[in-house]
């Protein structure tokens, strides 16, 4: 049976080939090539949102290079850590887009404690936890944030339930890796793409109005 590792997931490596994850490498490229025309084609994106997807787009390419050679770095750990790097980098981006969007909170200071926590408790799980507790403390920061904008309660029910999925599909890649042949890691990432896509359009709209 295949065991979840942060490096190879539950898709089975295909040591023979250059890209070794190829289900999991086509969806981050599907996500690059969706956040990119966003980028390029919609107008009057201010600066905080053009951050935001810039640094997507980063965190995406280091995602789907890690997917093409999931053993680029002879130090897994060191791969973990840029990773993590990468996505604090969009949660800064996102936070900026939170903090200069009217009417984001009617207690910055409440804010403001509520972030540095789940900032904290994340340093925290990836210093000492590591593997999916650290993708589970990244996502609270995300939601977090996400919450914290003017949206519709539709939308916070969709990302909540997007959300809430991609856990439950970590955990059971971390617990079971189900003994399958279908490449089982795919279907988050499709969430993920799904959770990114669906903020950004709506993030869109939002400045339009």
């Amino acid at each position: 049976m295949t065991t979840f590792e942060f490096s190879n997931t539950c898709e089975r490596v295909r040591r023979d080939r250059w890209i070794q994850q190829p289900f999991s490498f086509l969806i981050n490229l599907l996500t690059i090539g969706a956040v990119s025309s966003l980028l390029l084609t919609e107008q009057h994106l201010d600066w905080p949102l053009r951050f935001l997807m810039m640094s997507i787009i980063l965190f995406e390419s280091w995602h789907a290079l890690c997917h093409a050679r999931p053993h680029l770095l002879s130090d897994e750990d060191r791969m973990v850590d840029i990773t993590h790097y990468l996505y604090l980098v969009s949660m800064a981006a996102l936070t900026c887009v939170v903090v200069l969007s009217r009417g984001t909170t009617r207690h910055p200071s409440l804010f403001w404690i509520g972030l540095i926590g789940l900032v904290l408790l994340d340093l925290h799980t990836w210093s000492n936890l590591r593997g999916v507790w650290m993708i589970f403390s990244g996502l609270l920061i995300a939601i977090y944030l996400i919450c914290h904008l003017r949206w519709s309660p539709l939308f916070i029910a969709w990302i909540l339930l997007l959300f809430a999925s991609a856990c439950i599909m970590l955990y059971n890649e971390k617990k079971w890796c189900l003994q399958t042949r279908f490449p089982l890691h795919i279907i988050t990432e499709l969430i993920l793409f799904l959770i990114i896509i669906s903020t950004l359009n709506y993030l869109i709209r939002y400045k339009h109005k």
